[in-house]
């Protein structure tokens, strides 16, 4: 990737929120990962693994809420909420978002096909 196409904080400083959804899609993991603990990783270092993670849960209950309500621009909002919450919660357990994922990059990681075959669980 060039040095162009590098989004940094100090790149993003003087955009708008929409001006940052346009550029999101350029944005890989990695990037979001590391602009997120830039931004939030002191505030979550204080607050500690399992506050954040409280945080988490209570951002994707919000996502439940605006499911069940066909909210789709809440449903934007909230499930932007829950990755950058998922990828704080990352940090703080140092581990790589990216290097998480990986085990998808094929397709089913327990079947090995792409789309997934994998037989539904039995409610």
């Amino acid at each position: 990737m060039s040095s162009a196409n590098v989004v940094t904080k100090s790149s993003l400083a003087h955009l708008t929120n929409r001006s940052l959804r346009t550029i999101s899609f350029f944005m890989n993991l990695r990037q979001f990962q590391k602009i997120i603990k830039d931004t939030y990783f002191e505030k979550d270092s204080k607050r500690g693994t399992w506050q954040t993670f409280g945080w988490l849960v209570e951002e994707i209950g919000e996502l439940s809420k605006d499911i069940k309500r066909k909210d789709k621009k809440a449903q934007e909002y909230e499930l932007g909420d829950c990755l950058a919450w998922l990828v704080s919660l990352a940090n703080l357990l140092e581990i790589d978002a990216s290097a998480a994922i990986e085990k998808y990059a094929k397709g089913c990681p327990k079947c090995k096909k792409m789309p997934c075959a994998c037989p539904e669980p039995k409610k």
